[in-house]
């Protein structure tokens, strides 16, 4: 679920393991990071999946159509 398109655009959802995924586009730079379940709230960050400088250092505004194409990710998101 995208929670914002623009400065920084987010998205958050759950894998199947029921971890939250959290995806950031900001200053041009797009990140995926996987949680514990346990520690969803904490932001106790278990694994960065991508990270990845795909644009120009001031942009933070992204689709979601192209976050997935970026980072492969479900569209589901």
């Amino acid at each position: 679920m995208q929670h914002t398109t623009a400065c920084p655009a987010q998205w958050m959802a759950r894998d199947e393991d029921d971890r939250l995924i959290y995806v950031r586009y900001r200053w041009g730079h797009l990140t995926v990071e996987r949680f514990d379940p346990e520690c969803d709230w904490e932001w106790e960050r278990v694994e960065r999946i991508y990270d990845l400088q795909v644009g120009h250092p001031l942009d933070g505004w992204m689709t979601t159509e192209e976050m997935v194409t970026l980072t492969g990710l479900e569209e589901t998101l």
